[in-house]
């Protein structure tokens, strides 16, 4: 236990004005000014109200420095001193900060200060009006968080200049306008009943389609943030279509596929029609060119759809990966890395990018490969998503799901359950109907889908996260 200043009276404030006067001497182009700086960083500290009563409190590992609580009981009082008898690291620098001239970045407007890690990443962020922070909504430093960054201005322009990194970014605001889904089938049905426009339209967004049944990441985010990339130099024609082979998107694929962009300058379509057979896939130019076109091994199909990255992005990504249907990687690892490249991709500064997790199959037995896939991705998810990812697989298997849907479950509806499955009675059924049909253990029915938007995903996005205007 150790003592902290409390400013009541001439000789402590005198006090804390000596201890402050050698901590500016270290910079020695403002040594001779050290005193009156001193007095007026006192100052500021009063009226912060960072200052209070004596008071006794226990040592942190910072610095061995000890602090009092501020007025509002929201934080630690700056000012204090280590053991040794010096003012601590970041109570020096505060008073630095104080000093015109000596501080190596600007003072972050309405920022009091910012504890670090040793690497240079903020912890906590304590602001001017006694608010805290604890930056990085995800992932710590491996998702981007952990920097302080301030607004600066340049032309039209405004731009983050993190204190951090000193990187300086443009800011790039959200278009709530444009609704990225990307997936396969279960976000392709939502789309195509209108599930997903009618939530959205009220709003003001579009739902932009991403999403095929049958697709792997691979194929889906060749779309948007994985674009194909040729392996061996092709020539576009004058007239007709052209082979193009790729290792990075599978052409091995489920079912027809398609979608649109540029190759060597050539707007376009790239499809295979022919499902899970082998084979390249097929470019056909939206217009042929004049005279042919060399396009060479390495080039970049640029996907049109690509331009959706500034909107708000939903990414339910690789369940057929891991059921392996269709030529993609089956490892929960690099679908991951798959997913954060995704994220990465999305351009509006804030990063507005929602990764759904997935639910696993009815009848999926409790030891098989795919739920064992499925969980791992689901986790890798969440634990470096943090708020930026909802679960389907914890919806669908809550009793929550049963209220919002207004059904009743039965026994193999709650054995499902249990089992971590898609129940029967909200799945589609291949023929008949519930419940005695033949349940389709891949698909929700639109009972389901419905209650997954309107229920999780909608008020996750604009109650939780509040990215979309109600």
């Amino acid at each position: 236990m150790a003592t902290v200043l409390g400013l009541v009276g001439t000789e402590t404030r005198q006090k804390v004005i000596e201890l402050i006067v050698p901590a500016l001497a270290e910079y020695p182009d403002v040594a001779a000014a050290a005193a009156v700086a001193a007095e007026d960083a006192v100052d500021v500290a009063l009226a912060a109200e960072r200052i209070v009563r004596a008071r006794t409190v226990d040592s942190t590992p910072d610095d061995d420095a000890v602090f009092g609580q501020t007025v509002k009981g929201s934080g630690r009082l700056l000012i204090g001193w280590a053991r040794n008898g010096n003012l601590s690291k970041w109570t020096r620098k505060f008073f630095r900060q104080q000093v015109a001239g000596i501080i190596e970045v600007p003072k972050i407007p309405g920022v009091f200060f910012v504890e670090r890690t040793k690497s240079g990443r903020a912890t906590r962020i304590i602001y001017d009006d006694g608010r805290q922070e604890f930056p990085g909504l995800i992932g710590g430093e491996e998702a981007g968080g952990g920097g302080v960054s301030y607004t600066e201005t340049v032309g039209s322009d405004t731009y983050l200049m993190n204190v951090t990194t000193g990187l300086r970014t443009k800011v790039v605001p959200v278009d709530r306008t444009k609704l990225a889904v990307l997936g396969s089938s279960t976000m392709n049905k939502m789309l195509d009943n209108g599930a997903w426009a009618a939530w959205a339209t009220p709003l003001g967004a579009t739902p932009i389609d991403l999403a095929t049944g049958g697709m792997c990441a691979e194929q889906i985010l060749a779309q948007f943030s994985r674009p194909l990339v040729t392996n061996a130099s092709v020539t576009i024609p004058t007239s007709g279509s052209v082979s193009v082979t790729s290792t990075n998107v599978p052409s091995t694929v489920f079912g027809p596929f398609s979608w649109t962009g540029t190759l060597g300058g050539v707007a376009g379509t790239m499809s295979k029609p022919n499902g899970t057979t082998s084979g390249p896939w097929t470019f056909t130019p939206t217009s042929n060119p004049g005279s042919p076109v060399v396009v060479p091994a390495g080039s970049v199909f640029v996907p049109t759809l690509a331009s959706a990255k500034d909107g708000v992005v939903i990414l339910n990504l690789g369940k057929n990966n891991f059921t392996a249907v269709g030529g993609g990687t089956t490892d929960p690892a690099l679908v991951f890395e798959m997913t954060k490249g995704a994220y990465e991709f999305a351009s509006a500064t804030g990063k507005y990018a929602l990764v759904v997790g997935h639910f696993i199959d009815t009848n999926t037995p409790e030891s098989d490969a795919s739920r064992t896939r499925i969980e791992a991705y689901n986790s890798l998810c969440r634990d470096y998503f943090g708020a930026r990812y909802i679960g389907m697989k914890e919806y669908l298997t809550s009793a929550q799901v049963w209220t919002d849907t207004g059904l009743t479950p039965d026994s193999a509806d709650l054995a499902q359950q249990a089992l971590g499955n898609k129940p029967p009675q909200l799945s589609l059924y291949t023929s008949g109907s519930y419940p005695s049909g033949t349940v389709d253990p891949l698909h929700m029915n639109p009972v389901a889908e419905t209650a997954v938007i309107q229920n999780l995903i909608g008020p996750y996005l604009t109650v939780t996260l509040n990215w979309m205007e109600t």
